[in-house]
C-alpha cells in the first residue's frame, strides 16, 4: 500500500516503535508528527522566501515558471480588465503583481475590500460579494485558487468619458484609505470597525506610473488634470481628493526629490558642472522677494475663487486678506525664513535658478 508523500530527507527521522507498548508508540509518533510539521513548515518558508526573492530579481522573463496571468507591473485600464478578467488558475511571479490584478477587479466592480496579511504564503481579499484567494508554491509562484465576483454583469466602461462627469467639485472628501461602513449596523462602533477593515482598493503608489510623465512636464497639475489622466483606470467612486493629492505629491517626490534636501547640494552641483566645462551661475533672491512672489500666487488663487463666486475685491480687501494670511501662517513663514524676523542661522538667500552654458 502507498504510504502517502515521500518524507523530506534531512529532517527528524520517524522513530522506531517496535518493542514498545502501543500507547507509548502512539505517543512517540504524535510527538514526531508535531516536530516534523514544525521542521517542514520552517523549511518551506525558507525555500519560499528564497524563491520569491529570486522571482523578484529575475522577473517573469527569466524565471522558468510559465505564468498564465497578466504580469504587467502597472495598472491596466478598466476596459482591459473587463475583457481579460482575473480567473482561478492564473499565477504570477510576485505577490505585488497578483495584488494589483485583484485591485483592478475590485475597482471595476466598485467594491471596498479587506486584504489579509496574516500569512506570508497565503492571500485573501474579501468584500461585498467579492472573494479572491491565492497561495504561493515553488512550482507555480503565486496562484489564484478562488475568484468570486458580484453576480451583476461586469460593467465595461467606454473609452469616451464625459468630461462633465469628471468635475473636481464631485470629488469625495476623505483620505485614500477611507473604508466602507456597515449597511446593517449603524452604531458608531460598527462603523469604526468597518472603516478600519474594509478600505478602498486604490493606493497612490499604483497610480504613480500613470501620471508620472505628466507630472514631470507639469509638477503643479490640478486635481482635475489628474482626474483626466486616471479616468480610464479608476472609478469616480474611489477618486478622493486625498488620493489625487497623494498620487501627485509622491510622483513629484520620485521625479524631483525633496527640495529642502536638493538645495543643500547646489554648490556641489555648480562645482561638478564647472568641471565638465559648463559656465554656471547661481541666481538667488532675498526673503522679501520670495515672500512677494508667494503673496502674488496666493492672491491669484483667491482672486480666481472670487471670480467663480462672482465676488468683487477692492484693493483694501486684498491688503486685508494678505495681512490675515501672513498672521495665520506666521509660524510656517518663520520656519522657512520668510517671517518678520530671521532667527540666527537661517539663510538670507534663496536659490532661484542655476543657469549654465558650454564654455
Amino acid at each position: 500500500m502507498g504510504g502517502g508523500r515521500p518524507l523530506i530527507p534531512g529532517l527528524t527521522p520517524k522513530p522506531d516503535i517496535s518493542g514498545i507498548s502501543k500507547a507509548d508508540g502512539k505517543r512517540a509518533i504524535t510527538e514526531w508528527c508535531v516536530i516534523r510539521k514544525s521542521e517542514t513548515d520552517a523549511l518551506r518558508r525558507k525555500n519560499s522566501q528564497s524563491s520569491m526573492e529570486k522571482s523578484k530579481l529575475e522577473g517573469p522573463e527569466e524565471n522558468s515558471i510559465v505564468y498564465t496571468g497578466d504580469v504587467s507591473p502597472v495598472m491596466r485600464t478598466m476596459l482591459q480588465v473587463g475583457t481579460e478578467p482575473l480567473q482561478v488558475g492564473h499565477n504570477f511571479p510576485t505577490r505585488d503583481i497578483m495584488l494589483l490584478r485583484v485591485i483592478e477587479e475590485a475597482n471595476l466592480y466598485g467594491v471596498y475590500v479587506t486584504i489579509s496579511r496574516s500569512d506570508s504564503l497565503q492571500f485573501l481579499a474579501s468584500g461585498k460579494n467579492f472573494l479572491v484567494t491565492g497561495c504561493w508554491g515553488i512550482r507555480k509562484g503565486w496562484n489564484i485558487t478562488k475568484a468570486e465576483y458580484p453576480a451583476s454583469s461586469r460593467e465595461l466602461p467606454s473609452l469616451q468619458v464625459n468630461e462633465a462627469d469628471m468635475e473636481e467639485e464631485d470629488l469625495v472628501e476623505g483620505n485614500a484609505d477611507d473604508g466602507e461602513e456597515s449597511e446593517h449596523d449603524e452604531s458608531p462602533k460598527s462603523r469604526k470597525l468597518a472603516r478600519r477593515h474594509h478600505t478602498t482598493p486604490l493606493r497612490s503608489d499604483i497610480l504613480i506610473p500613470i501620471v508620472r510623465d505628466a507630472v514631470a512636464q507639469r509638477p503643479n497639475l490640478s486635481n482635475k488634470d489628474v482626474m483626466q489622466l486616471l479616468k480610464l483606470y479608476v472609478k469616480p467612486l474611489f477618486l478622493t481628493r486625498a488620493l489625487l493629492q497623494n498620487t501627485r505629491a509622491k510622483a513629484r517626490f520620485e521625479i524631483f526629490g525633496n527640495p529642502d534636501a536638493n538645495v543643500k547640494c547646489v554648490h556641489l552641483l555648480k562645482e561638478t558642472l564647472s568641471e565638465l566645462g559648463h559656465q554656471v551661475q547661481l541666481l538667488t533672491s532675498t526673503p522679501g522677494d520670495v515672500l512677494f512672489k508667494l503673496q502674488e500666487i496666493i492672491l491669484e488663487e483667491e482672486k480666481a475663487k472670487n471670480r467663480k463666486a462672482n465676488v468683487k475685491w477692492s484693493s483694501d480687501d486684498k491688503i486685508s486678506f494678505i495681512d490675515e494670511w501672513k498672521r495665520k501662517h506666521a509660524s510656517m513663514l518663520d520656519e522657512h525664513g520668510l517671517g518678520e524676523t530671521l532667527p540666527d542661522g537661517v539663510l538670507t538667500k534663496f536659490v532661484t535658478v542655476a543657469c549654465n552654458e558650454y564654455g
